[in-house]
């Protein structure tokens, strides 16, 4: 007899509602519960991926949006979820490495979250060691600590996420920014493997994005930044930190993060602008916020 079909692939008894998609920066196609990318034919919009023109296509108009998979930025998607009483919404960028989820209401799962619950499917079969940056939420390590696993954490950047999974021996890893990293598929990040895993754990669990996004510990990032100037260096601004913190737990792996009972910091010097990102996560948006807050304005008290 042929084998067992593997178990990250189901086929449901009875035609779901259906799933739309939208492809950041670019075209994406949905076809039934099939996802391909468009090649399109410039003259007649003819698309060899799924067989539709662009009169066939208007049904399917995608949210294309900068970089940024803020809630507002996703508007278009999300109406189209609630329009067509969809199950859920997909949302990849141009190289397809990062992924995030709309649910079913119209709510944005938050792409943070991509990883968390990819890695809860997954730890369920495998338990193992998860990573992931120093940036992302504190709710894979709850996770994977749910399944009695480990969890790490790297200097942010792919490769280096990559470098402490294999350092590890990890099952799963990723970065927050919806990147997830699966070694059994490959060490890359890779949409199209993520989005396999989440539908399997929706249809094993019998539940719906909303469902499942509200058993996670609930996080809310703040995303913040300060100019710097000749009179405002890094070097200093960390030093002042670490000495103002000496009794939280401290990481200088990647710029400066500093962890509390229930929420962190982290500060990283920009590569590519005179700038510093502050990153803070807690239970609340209004605590994230204050947390970023405080320490700008902690900063700017000292050196400006």
């Amino acid at each position: 007899p042929p084998p067992p079909p593997p178990p990250f692939f189901f086929s449901p008894p009875t035609p779901p509602p259906p799933i739309l998609s939208g492809l950041v920066g670019s075209e994406m196609c949905i076809r039934d519960r099939c996802i391909s990318i468009c090649k399109t034919d410039p003259q007649t919009g003819y698309c060899y991926g799924c067989g539709r023109n662009n009169e066939e296509k208007k049904m399917w108009k995608l949210q294309e949006t900068t970089d940024d998979w803020k809630k507002e930025n996703l508007k278009d998607l999300s109406s189209l979820v609630i329009e067509h009483k969809a199950n859920l919404g997909i949302v990849v960028d141009p190289d397809v490495d990062r992924l995030a989820f709309v649910c079913e209401d119209g709510s944005i799962f938050g792409e943070e979250y991509t990883l968390v619950a990819c890695a809860d499917f997954v730890l369920g079969k495998t338990p193992g060691p998860t990573v992931s940056n120093l940036s992302s939420t504190r709710a894979l390590r709850d996770v994977s600590q749910k399944h009695g696993c480990s969890y790490q954490s790297s200097a942010v950047g792919e490769v280096n996420v990559v470098e402490m999974m294999k350092k590890n021996n990890a099952i799963i890893g990723g970065e927050g920014n919806g990147g997830v990293i699966y070694p059994e598929s490959h060490y890359g990040r890779d949409s199209i493997v993520g989005i396999a895993i989440f539908l399997n754990l929706l249809a094993e669990r019998n539940v719906t994005a909303l469902e499942l996004k509200n058993e996670y510990p609930s996080y809310f990032m703040s995303k913040q930044k300060l100019q710097l100037n000749d009179d405002l260096n890094f070097e200093a601004i960390q030093e002042f930190l670490m000495h103002k913190h000496s009794f939280e737990k401290v990481d200088t792996v990647d710029g400066l993060k500093i962890d509390f009972k229930d929420s962190w910091v982290q500060l990283r010097k920009s590569n590519t602008e005179p700038i510093i990102r502050i990153y803070s996560e807690a239970k609340s948006q209004e605590s994230a916020d204050a947390l970023a807050n405080s320490v700008i304005k902690g900063i700017t008290n000292k050196f400006m």
